[in-house]
């Protein structure tokens, strides 16, 4: 895992570190993309330590390639056997094997509109347990770290939410997988509708206007259209 070099003032004696550079680059959005970042970095640390006792003449590259295929794997196999088994009530049919003709891609219209359904189910706030399942409260006295105080500042000291230090990162995934999501209607929690991005950006955008200009942006029909 590398380090963004940033230019200007940065304040480390507040901030922490400075931020993390992982396979998406939306990394440091809030802490919980950085905790699933940094969990699958992990993850690919402990497949290349074996892949490389393992095979100990291979190169580094090598190792690389091969522990990446490993973890790209397990993403998918949660996608495909957990995800979507939960979310849609029934299970995948039966793999029975690979078709080069079908379109590995997903459609205009999911991307662009259909699959933004998630924005509902995102809380306002994350949770931390430790290890026994106790709350870690926040600076303030909080249960739950505010999205809208954390936007692009994972390593906020003074709201003690360094993720790349101490046991944060393994709370954060114990709260997380502990914590209910939002329902899954039509609204969205104040702040991705009013604070998204929050004061590291300046804006107080609205996300679900955003995914409403997104649709009319790429020329997407409407509802009735496309079903």
């Amino acid at each position: 895992m590398c380090r963004i070099h940033v230019v200007g003032d940065y304040d480390q004696e507040s901030h922490g570190a400075s931020p993390a550079v992982l396979g998406d680059p939306r990394t440091n959005q809030n802490p919980a993309l950085l905790s699933f970042g940094l969990l699958f970095f992990r993850w690919h640390n402990v497949v290349a330590s074996r892949v490389q006792a393992t095979y100990p003449n291979w190169p580094d590259e090598e190792v690389f390639q091969r522990a990446r295929r490993y973890v790209v794997a397990t993403l998918q196999n949660i996608i495909a056997y957990e995800y979507l088994p939960a979310f849609l009530g029934e299970g995948l049919p039966k793999y029975d094997g690979y078709k080069p003709d079908v379109h590995p891609g997903v459609s205009h219209v999911f991307q662009s509109a259909a699959f933004r359904f998630g924005h509902t189910l995102i809380p306002p706030g994350i949770y931390r347990r430790d290890g026994q399942c106790h709350f870690r409260e926040t600076a303030m006295g909080y249960r739950a770290l505010r999205l809208c105080s954390t936007w692009w500042d994972s390593n906020v000291r003074t709201t003690s939410v360094d993720v790349l230090t101490e046991n944060t990162l393994e709370e954060l995934l114990m709260g997380m997988s502990s914590q209910i999501s939002e329902r899954e209607d039509t609204i969205l929690c104040s702040d991705v509708r009013d604070k998204l991005f929050g004061p590291m950006e300046f804006s107080r955008r609205d996300l679900g206007a955003l995914n409403i200009m997104r649709g009319r942006d790429n020329g997407l029909p409407d509802y009735n259209t496309v079903r």
